[in-house]
């Protein structure tokens, strides 16, 4: 799926911030699971690494403390290096709402966990040796400052919607040197029948063809595996199921 064009700019910024119209040091990528957040961010990190910068890539999870303030002294820590480096540094965290979120809660410390990044990202916004790129899957519950911030250093991954993609990448997915898809298997059908599962996210999609090639196990047959109709139908019918039950 294509990430949004906002996203693939940061490397050209990162490359060439001379020339860069937009020049900021932090974005936010913002969308739900398997909408492509982490993979374009591992893709910055791999193009950088390539440039000669260290990329520093974490889980929220791996910053979580036990004890009181063991968590902002953490984050604390990995920018506070960061910032230090003679080489240009990439800091990515996955799940950053984690460490943002119940700001006002006396039971978390995200209200200090949230203020040390703060004052980090604005003492540092001028820094050109220095990135940092936050992943979340929600952003509602973040503090009101945080909000205002993303309104022009956030990134928005969507679900896909448009059908022809969709089915474009279906037939990409279940077409390998051991299956094809039956001849019945028609563009019309394939839009109307996956038009059933809405919006959806490349994972989904994935899923979906996953447990078709698992329906397909028990045929021992060398030749090219023909995926039909009663395959698609029942994969789609039990994602729906899944999601019903995920949902309710």
């Amino acid at each position: 799926m294509n990430p949004p064009k906002k996203a693939q700019y940061i490397v050209k910024q990162l490359e060439d911030p001379a020339n860069s119209k937009v020049n900021y040091r932090s974005a936010y990528f913002v969308g739900e699971p398997g909408t492509g957040k982490t993979m374009m961010a591992k893709a910055i990190a791999y193009k950088m690494a390539q440039k000669g910068w260290t990329c520093k890539r974490l889980s929220s999870c791996e910053l979580i403390g036990k004890y009181r303030h063991e968590t902002g002294m953490r984050l604390e820590n990995l920018l506070e290096t960061a910032a230090a480096s003679d080489k240009p540094t990439l800091i990515i965290i996955d799940d950053l709402n984690l460490l943002l979120e119940h700001t006002g809660s006396k039971y978390h410390d995200t209200a200090e966990t949230a203020a040390i990044l703060w004052d980090f990202l604005n003492r540092e916004n001028n820094n050109e040796k220095l990135f940092f790129i936050g992943t979340m899957y929600r952003a509602n519950k973040l503090p009101e400052y945080y909000k205002n911030r993303m309104m022009s250093n956030g990134i928005y991954f969507p679900l896909i919607t448009n059908p022809k993609f969709i089915n474009k990448l279906i037939r990409k997915t279940l077409t390998t040197q051991h299956t094809h898809l039956d001849k019945a298997v028609t563009d019309s059908f394939l839009n109307e029948t996956l038009a059933k599962i809405g919006p959806c996210s490349a994972r989904a999609l994935t899923l979906m063809s996953e447990n078709i090639f698992f329906m397909l196990e028990e045929n021992d047959e060398k030749k090219s595996i023909p995926i039909t109709k009663a395959h698609i139908e029942r994969a789609i019918k039990e994602y729906m199921l899944v999601k019903k039950t995920m949902d309710s």
